[in-house]
């Protein structure tokens, strides 16, 4: 796996940006196929402006690269409206809007966040609010995208947030969250610590996580998703956080350490720092590597090392696609198995295939 990482194009270019100017054609082929995959192809887009190599690429490559670059802006343009939306509602009724994910790298300026696709809007809310959140919603042109009454019970009483709700005529998506993983999870950060230490924008009404939550949010996310197909954005995301974090706060490595320890994610960051050296030899402070749980050597987690960079990485020249299926498919059932108990995941698979089956809730 180590030698299949470093042979593969993506991964090399968002690196050294500046490889890609001796690539030949058949290269740019499977880079380009790669980012699309990925959808990083703006992110690299990016990467060759900020490396002044852009007039290096072919004309093809830039036309592509433009187009993309172009939708990244446009998409970030939308989620700054529909924020904007969604403060015009929820602000003068009391209620402060916390920024995850994407969003909050957009407004925090984080580098990162240059040439990302933001596709919705992730919000997180003290559990208590929630009711009268929906009201207002409901009330201001918002629609449950949950059309059967089995799955926003589901959402309801199990996950870590509402049913998506996408507005009417804009057909835009926010999902509000209360905590970071399903209620059901092995684990359960406690969400009233992040909301906490959230830290004020310019804009009233709008916060962020602290960046050491940030990019632990981002982490247990990765680290418990039932999806791995593609995800080397997310892993990518992490490391340009860590890289920043290390630039721009003080004591950040402490900072990390000690939300971890409090927030009670220590296991998921170890796995994705793990990740994170193999993909980007991300350069993290030892004190906290010492400090952190070892890899075992069991069974299941030298099949959890083998799948996690089998599924994450965009197929490869020559990867047999039978690998990556096989890989998301136990992660998948790894990210059940972590965030339900055995019981009520029976009875949800049963249900769910009975609906698929029968069209009936």
């Amino acid at each position: 796996m180590k030698q299949q990482i470093e042979s593969h194009y993506l991964l090399t270019v968002l690196k050294q940006p500046s490889t890609v100017v001796q690539f030949s054609v058949e290269q740019w082929n499977v880079l380009l196929f790669q980012a699309k995959q990925a959808g990083m192809l703006a992110t690299l887009a990016n990467s060759f402006q900020q490396q002044q190599i852009w007039q290096q690429l072919p004309e093809a490559v830039q036309g592509q690269c433009q187009d993309a670059l172009q939708f990244a802006q446009y998409l970030q343009r939308n989620a700054r409206w529909e924020i904007n939306r969604l403060r015009r509602v929820l602000y003068p009724a009391g209620y402060q809007m916390t920024l995850l994910k994407g969003a909050a790298y957009l407004y925090h300026k984080i580098p990162v966040s240059e040439g990302r696709l933001l596709a919705d809007v992730d919000l997180l809310f003290d559990e208590a609010d929630l009711p009268t959140i929906e009201t207002l919603l409901i009330d201001n042109g918002w629609e449950c995208a949950k059309q059967n009454d089995y799955d926003k019970a589901y959402y309801h009483q199990w996950m870590h947030e509402l049913p998506p709700y996408r507005h009417r005529e804009r057909l835009y998506d926010v999902d509000i969250h209360h905590r970071i993983l399903p209620r059901t999870s092995r684990l359960n950060p406690d969400p009233s610590l992040l909301l906490t230490a959230s830290i004020p924008l310019a804009e009233p009404g709008l916060n962020t996580l602290c960046l050491p939550d940030m990019v632990l949010h981002t982490i247990v996310h990765l680290g418990y998703d039932a999806d791995y197909h593609n995800r080397v954005r997310d892993l990518y995301d992490i490391d340009q956080l860590l890289r920043y974090g290390e630039k721009h706060v003080p004591d950040f490595w402490l900072q990390l350490q000690e939300r971890a320890l409090k927030l009670g994610v220590t296991l998921p960051l170890a796995d994705i720092l793990w990740l994170l050296e193999q993909f980007f030899a991300t350069p993290v402070n030892e004190q906290l590597m010492t400090r952190l749980p070892k890899c075992s050597t069991s069974i299941f987690q030298r099949i959890k090392c083998w799948a996690m960079p089998e599924a994450m990485l965009p197929l490869a020249r020559g990867q047999k696609r039978i690998r990556k299926q096989v890989a998301s498919q136990l992660l998948y059932l790894r990210s059940h198995w972590l965030k339900m108990p055995p019981l009520l995941l029976l009875n949800h698979l049963s249900r769910k295939s009975w609906m698929r089956v029968t069209g009936k809730a």
